[in-house]
């Protein structure tokens, strides 16, 4: 499997809840992929839908994607790219470090330039902060 199950199923997997979703245009998931604090860091928590995205990908060498990273707009403009762009290719750094080929998996930071929500309140800052995934770039 591409991800790890539980301990008392000897590492097997026990559900088939899908954490990842491609269609012909994007790729979304279940739940948000978490970032420790205002970092490029992934959590572990991001680690189980990462590993099914790979495992699609894996099977379907002819998909490629272009990361996108987003942010909202507290930071000034040069770190907010900075930081989205971090954010992007430590997704596709993980991504290819597992073994999928550079050319299928791209990435960029467009900082706080794309916002889907008002940046005047705590819940649209968290969800301007965000990944999206395009196919076929």
């Amino acid at each position: 499997p591409y991800r790890a199950g539980d301990v008392e199923e000897d590492g097997c997997p026990t559900d088939d809840k899908k954490l990842v979703f491609v269609s012909t245009t994007a790729v979304t998931f279940a739940e948000p992929l978490q970032f420790s604090g205002a970092s490029a860091t992934l959590l572990p928590s991001a680690r189980p839908a990462l590993d099914e995205l790979f495992g699609l990908l894996k099977e379907n060498p002819s998909i490629s994607i272009l990361i996108l990273g987003h942010t909202d707009n507290s930071l000034d403009d040069e770190a907010s790219y900075q930081l989205s762009h971090d954010k992007a290719d430590a997704i596709r750094v993980y991504l290819t470090s597992r073994g999928l080929d550079a050319d299928q998996v791209k990435s960029r930071g467009l900082g706080a330039t794309k916002p889907i929500d008002t940046n005047r309140t705590s819940a649209g800052r968290d969800r301007n902060n965000r990944i999206e995934i395009v196919v076929g770039q």
